[in-house]
C-alpha cells in the first residue's frame, strides 16, 4: 500500500514538473516574469516602459570580485542630438570595509557636491521602507541636470544610493515615475531606522 502511494505521488510530481517546463517553453517566459527587479540587497519595481542601460549597469556576481553594484534604468525616449535619455534612475550598492554612520558622512557628501560646482537646492531626511534615508536635491547647470540622491547605510555596512536625474526641462515630466518606483523599494535585512 505504501509503495503504491509513493509511486502515485512521484508520478504527480513528475507530471507537475513536466507541465511547468511545457508552459515555460511553449507559452513563453513572460508567464513567469515578475515586474520586480532584484538587486544586491534590494528589490524595486522600475517604471513601466523604462529600460535597463546594459552598458552603464554593473552587476555584482560570484564571478567577479567587486563589492559594488550599479543598476541604471532610463526613459525609452531620448534627446535627438545627444541620444541621451531624458531621465535616469540609478541604484548603487557598495559594501563598505569600515563602519560608517550616514549622519556623520552626509555633511561630507554635501561638501563634495558643493565643491564640484553644483547648486544645492534642498536636503533632508525621508523614510523609505521604514528606514531613514538622507537626501539632497541639486542642479548641475553645466549639464542641465536636476538630481535627487538618497543615501542609507544598513546594519551590514552596505551603502545604498538612489538617484533620480533628469534633463532640467523634463524633470517634472518623469518625477512621478520615479516617486512611484521609490515607494516599491524594499531593502533586505534588519531595519535600523535611526541610521
Amino acid at each position: 500500500m505504501l509503495k503504491e502511494v509513493l509511486e502515485d505521488n512521484s508520478n504527480k510530481v513528475i507530471l507537475v514538473v513536466g507541465l511547468v517546463i511545457f508552459l515555460k517553453l511553449f507559452l513563453g517566459s513572460s508567464l513567469f516574469k515578475t515586474d520586480m527587479f532584484k538587486g544586491d540587497g534590494f528589490t524595486i519595481k522600475f517604471p513601466e516602459n523604462w529600460v535597463m542601460n546594459e552598458e552603464l549597469t554593473q552587476r555584482k556576481s560570484y564571478k567577479n570580485d567587486i563589492n559594488k553594484e550599479m543598476i541604471v534604468f532610463e526613459t525609452p525616449d531620448a534627446d535627438l542630438l545627444t541620444k541621451e535619455s531624458y531621465a535616469r534612475i540609478v541604484i548603487s550598492t557598495i559594501q563598505l570595509d569600515l563602519p560608517v554612520w550616514i549622519e556623520d558622512e552626509f555633511p561630507k557628501i554635501l561638501d563634495a557636491l558643493k565643491q564640484s560646482g553644483v547648486e544645492l537646492i534642498d536636503k533632508g531626511q525621508i523614510k523609505i521602507d521604514e528606514r531613514i534615508f538622507r537626501w539632497v536635491f541639486y542642479n548641475d547647470k553645466r549639464l542641465n541636470l536636476l538630481t535627487i540622491e538618497f543615501y542609507y547605510v544598513d546594519d551590514a555596512n552596505k551603502l545604498f544610493k538612489i538617484q533620480y536625474m533628469a534633463d532640467d526641462q523634463k524633470f517634472n515630466d518623469y518625477r512621478q515615475d520615479f516617486e512611484t518606483a521609490k515607494e516599491t523599494l524594499k531593502l533586505k535585512g534588519f531595519k535600523m531606522t535611526g541610521n
